[in-house]
């Protein structure tokens, strides 16, 4: 059966069906999917491109969300039409209800990276900004969101002096989760803006830094590090730096987890040698500070634990070790048997001198005052013979 039989009938079925009750309208418009799946030359993409239209205007809200949830999968079929559906989305955007505009947005940042810089500029930016007295959060989330790709695509330029406005508004809003939207993206803001806004850092990450919702937090930590790594070792400590390392000292277990696990952006940039010269150094630093927590000491100990994944043999035993024979000899048994559970994560990288220093020190661990030093120094002899 060739395509265009199977495509006009199509056609016919969905013209009836679109007449009938909004329930069985919603029922029936994922069929624009198959319509666009079949439907490849320019004559038929035109057809298609005004039921999605009509389609945007139809009186029940539910067919209009509908539609803007299935926008992902119309674009995937139109080709280099894409961008005839821009105005569309953006229609669906500042639609009159709540859901249509989340459900618009949601999708805008799935395919953000498909549409061109002249429809972003023509279409997507007036749309957003038409949401300037927006109330819900979860609209401004997903405006939030989309900010980074945008200023990805038009440059920093254009982005702050069209939306840069929207952006400090989101950064200031009372509801977390809108922070966290712009949270999301002000990696890809940064990089958009060059060099920019590096001089900015301390005001925008550091702000975020400080927010009271950890999510934010975490995702700051991330940010801070893959910003590190892509502008380089003196960039990084000259600017980011002083705000990164502050995780180890964040109250919040999943914050100090995220710069824990952050630290493998840097490490891969910035290799070997800078760990051994600038990172356990800055790690056994704060180790040693008199009034650091129990928690705190863990949180390096977990840090040292990704150090030893990229460092060789013998600097592993040099520079490492020492640092976790202490943490193997600390006060809190928390810290004590924790660190023989990261030592273990990375045991057989060591050389066979530092195996006997680990394992000396563990056997004589079994005689601890504490229950659980004593089991995991156990178990941990038991793996290692």
């Amino acid at each position: 059966m060739e395509k265009n039989y199977v495509y006009s009938e199509m056609i016919g079925y969905y013209d009836k069906f679109m007449k009938e009750s909004d329930v069985i309208r919603t029922t029936i418009l994922p069929s624009v999917v198959q319509l666009a799946k079949l439907s490849q030359n320019v004559d038929f993409q035109r057809d298609n491109l005004k039921f999605i239209v009509k389609a945007s205007e139809d009186k029940s809200w539910r067919v209009r969300n509908q539609l803007a949830l299935l926008f992902p999968e119309i674009v995937n079929y139109f080709g280099n039409q894409i961008n005839e559906l821009i105005p569309t989305l953006a229609t669906l955007i500042n639609d009159s209800e709540t859901e249509v505009k989340i459900s618009s947005l949601k999708s805008l940042n799935q395919i953000i990276s498909k549409i061109s810089q002249e429809k972003i500029q023509a279409c997507i930016i007036p749309a957003i900004r038409n949401l300037g007295n927006e109330s819900s959060k979860d609209v401004k989330s997903n405006i939030g969101e989309s900010l980074g790709p945008i200023a990805e695509i038009i440059g920093f330029n254009s982005f702050n002096s069209n939306l840069g406005p929207v952006m400090d508004s989101l950064m200031k809003d009372e509801n977390a989760d809108v922070r966290l939207g712009v949270a999301k993206s002000m990696y890809k803001i940064f990089l958009s803006s060059g060099d920019t806004l590096l001089t900015s850092t301390n005001t925008l990450l550091g702000s975020m830094q400080k927010d009271n919702q950890y999510r934010i937090r975490e995702v700051v930590y991330e940010t801070l590090a893959k910003l590190g790594a892509n502008y380089g070792l003196d960039i990084f400590k000259s600017t980011i730096e002083p705000l990164f390392f502050n995780y180890i000292s964040d109250n919040v277990a999943s914050v100090r987890l995220a710069g824990i696990n952050s630290l493998h952006y840097l490490i891969k940039k910035f290799d070997q040698s800078w760990i051994i010269s600038n990172l356990i150094p800055k790690l056994q630093s704060y180790y040693q500070q008199n009034k650091i927590s129990y928690l705190n000491r863990l949180c390096i100990i977990n840090s040292f634990a990704v150090c030893g994944e990229y460092l060789d043999a013998k600097p592993l035993s040099d520079h490492l070790l020492p640092q976790l024979l202490k943490g193997l000899k600390d006060k809190i048994a928390n810290v004590r048997f924790v660190t023989i559970k990261t030592i273990q994560k990375i045991y057989k990288n060591f050389d066979a001198n530092g195996k006997d220093k680990i394992n000396n020190t563990i056997k004589s661990m079994l005689n601890d005052d504490d229950v659980d030093v004593k089991f995991f120094a156990s178990k941990f002899l038991e793996c290692s013979r």
